[in-house]
């Protein structure tokens, strides 16, 4: 079954000690961090809001990534190797799935150009007991239909391995000299020109539009 997405406000799930003693196979910076939000209010501020995320077989909250969640996030990006640089870069928007103990098990998001016409889709993860039921699928139509909310009008993306599941969203081959061009100012492109590791991505991408 899929999650249903969608922008109504949701507070966290309620995170107990037990709930965080009973999953030590996870990274234990997640674990910290789910201690440090047992002691802190409910309520992530202004510019974090929340949205549901919805399972027929079990309930999962999709919130906005507040300054909080980055070392969790870190270690749960880490986990799927994702790029984990840039997550607290002011251009960057992100959304996290919990499962009923507070452990991240999904992300979603996308970094928005300068000019606000471009989104370079990141972080898109389903954490590996959770894949192969169309989560990743609905992770990713929501950072689409976010950025178009936005007024982004093109979304682009680098993946080597995951081309046929993009292709599966409407995203085709792309340039990625002119994905660096128009997205030069991103935390991510600068990342990978810095490193030399633009020339090693493949790049896609895929008009959007309102109401996506």
């Amino acid at each position: 079954m899929s999650w249903t997405l969608n922008a109504a406000r949701s507070p966290r799930p309620r995170i107990t000690p037990a709930s965080v003693q009973d999953t030590p196979h996870r990274d234990p910076r997640q674990r910290r961090v789910l201690d440090a939000r047992r002691r802190t209010s409910e309520g992530a501020g202004p510019g974090h809001g929340s949205a549901t995320a919805e399972c027929l077989t079990e309930g999962v909250d999709l919130e906005r990534c507040g300054p909080d969640d980055i070392e969790a996030l870190t270690a749960f990006l880490g986990e799927v190797d994702l790029t984990r640089s840039g997550l607290d870069a002011a251009s960057v928007r992100l959304w996290l799935a919990h499962d009923g103990t507070g452990v991240i098990v999904g992300s979603t998001g996308y970094e928005i150009s300068g000019d606000g016409d471009h989104a370079l889709i990141r972080s898109v993860a389903v954490s590996a007991d959770q894949r192969s039921r169309g989560r990743g699928s609905a992770l990713a139509t929501f950072a689409l239909a976010r950025a178009a909310e936005e007024g982004a009008r093109r979304a682009w993306l680098f993946s080597r391995r995951s081309g046929p599941f993009w292709q599966s969203l409407g995203f085709e081959p792309a340039d990625r000299d002119e994905l660096a061009e128009v997205l030069a100012d991103t935390h991510q492109v600068r990342l990978f020109r810095q490193t030399g590791q633009l020339g090693r991505e493949v790049a896609w991408s895929r008009p959007l539009a309102a109401g996506e």
